[in-house]
């Protein structure tokens, strides 16, 4: 009988063991990466498993196009955007690139054309346009300038319709 006893106390316990590793670990950081059929990766990612047990993105992010290159790079701490987020075209140039502090979009914010030429530039404040946002044409000429304050178009353009 202890014997018995004993097996199976070490059957639950590999048991136990084997769930333990599929299931997150409340308050670990843990690795998760997606992969094509190929093997290419797809997307990595850093994440915890707060006491609610939702899970909560935490560090540094990579998605890839379906070749392996990298097409998103940002930072999470503790569920909200940090730092410089990238993004970039299938030939890894740069496509954009925008600065967020505490989950929201704070300081300078760039978009380039495929062709390497600047498209836009300008500046937030607290996740709203501020300052002087500067438009291109794909030749490099400034095709439009507009000026913002705490999201507000100071520009005196003409509203769109349902834009409000």
């Amino acid at each position: 009988m202890k014997k018995m006893l004993t097996a199976l106390a070490m059957g639950m316990l590999v048991l136990a063991l084997g769930c333990a590793e599929k299931e997150p670990q409340r308050g670990l950081i843990q690795k998760k990466v997606e992969k094509s059929k190929d093997g290419k990766v797809l997307l990595e990612e850093n994440y915890y498993v707060n006491r609610s047990g939702t899970i909560v993105p935490h560090g540094v992010t990579k998605r890839m196009f379906p070749d392996g290159t990298l097409r998103i790079q940002g930072e999470f701490k503790d569920g909200k955007s940090i730092g410089e987020w990238l993004e970039f075209y299938p030939d890894g140039k740069k496509k954009g690139s925008v600065m967020y502090k505490d989950g929201l979009v704070e300081g300078a914010f760039q978009a380039w054309y495929a062709n390497g030429q600047l498209q836009v530039k300008g500046s937030n404040v607290r996740g709203l346009q501020d300052g002087e946002w500067i438009y291109y044409a794909e030749d490099g000429k400034v095709s439009r300038t507009e000026r913002w304050r705490e999201g507000e178009d100071l520009t005196g353009r003409p509203k769109l319709p349902g834009s409000e």
